[in-house]
């Protein structure tokens, strides 16, 4: 039996204060705030992780048509997607993936500044050149199952291509590197069905487990308000990464601990820690990434857990999305229009 470790890593990266903001900005452009009108007729029929991938992909567009994606990159592409990741993971292959957004250029460059959660790279340097190391080391043992994206969205802003390509430049990356996939920016956690949210006659919300989850041993690795999303994320262990990028030895310890548990299954890790998280998932994966999926998951959990840490993650967009991915208590439902409920607030 296949054990999924899902990494919850909370964003720490401004690459999510710069493009979910300006979704949400005043400026007559869609707002992802709303479940109902935030999302056009497209994106209406797809889920909630990838309309986030989409909407980021659609504001960079609108803001510019260039392509910024540096030279350096492009001698390094890999014919994939996280299509190819959501596939392993519904067949019970090892798998993992990581995500670089702008912030994450920033520490790999060693440019100051901090990330979303008021991380600073300029007092995680060293973190940061650990990060930078495990990059270039990718290749130099079979990762073939290890996909790193970057989200080239990001590049026409702040100077962030012009960054990632002095950082290539400075930084040779193995000659047996697999290359970088850009698209799409999420693993979608629902890939394998949208189950209803209420019973219909009550109109009760019906607690579920996202469908790529069902029936999986799943480790959540994230700050603690993820724990009240034991029955969306299944999981049966609990590593916390507050802070992860002050402590990633001992992330990585605990990620080999619950792994040796299930000696037999591809255990899955939801990973949410930032920068740290993501130097977290290569160390791991360097153990247990042949028998187990290391998931980089961001900020995409917190809005399931009441947490608004983006725009994106809203409770009012969630509970009229999907409420049946909520914690307990966050959403009301009429029939099967539901919505947020903060009486209790």
């Amino acid at each position: 039996m296949a054990v999924f470790l899902i990494f919850v890593f909370a964003s720490q990266s401004l690459h999510l204060v710069h493009g979910i903001r300006e979704i949400g900005a005043a400026d007559a452009r869609p707002s992802l705030r709303s479940g109902v009108v935030a999302v056009g007729t497209a994106e209406s029929s797809m889920s909630y992780f990838r309309q986030l991938s989409h909407r980021l992909k659609v504001e960079a567009e609108q803001e510019s048509s260039e392509d910024c994606t540096p030279e350096s990159m492009k001698r390094h592409l890999r014919n994939a997607s996280t299509d190819d990741v959501e596939g392993k993971l519904h067949r019970r292959e090892p798998v993992s993936f990581i995500r670089i957004g702008d912030g994450d250029v920033y520490c790999l460059g060693g440019v100051g500044g901090s990330n979303s959660e008021g991380v600073s790279y300029s007092s995680h340097k060293s973190a940061c050149q650990d990060l930078a190391t495990s990059l270039q080391e990718l290749g130099a043992e079979e990762d073939a199952n290890m996909y790193v994206l970057v989200g080239t969205f990001f590049f026409c802003r702040n100077n962030v291509g012009p960054e990632f390509g002095s950082f290539l430049q400075s930084h040779q990356l193995h000659p047996k590197f697999k290359g970088f996939i850009t698209s799409v920016f999420y693993v979608d956690l629902t890939h394998t069905g949208n189950p209803s949210s209420t019973d219909g006659g009550t109109g009760r919300i019906v607690p579920t487990t996202l469908p790529a989850l069902v029936g999986r041993k799943v480790v959540v690795v994230g700050p603690s308000h993820l724990k009240v999303l034991r029955k969306t994320l299944n999981f049966a262990s609990f590593i916390d990464a507050t802070n992860a990028a002050d402590h990633v030895p001992q992330i990585v310890d605990a990620i080999k601990d619950e792994s040796a548990k299930w000696p037999q299954e591809n255990v899955i890790f939801l990973v949410s820690g930032g920068f740290g998280g993501r130097l977290a998932i290569l160390k791991a994966f360097k153990d247990v990434g042949q028998k187990d999926s290391l998931i980089d998951t961001g900020a995409s959990l917190d809005g399931f857990a009441g947490v608004e840490s983006r725009d994106f993650n809203s409770r009012e967009r969630l509970c009229g999305m999907q409420p049946q991915f909520m914690a307990p208590g966050l959403c009301s439902c009429s029939g099967t229009k539901c919505h947020a409920d903060r009486s209790g607030a």
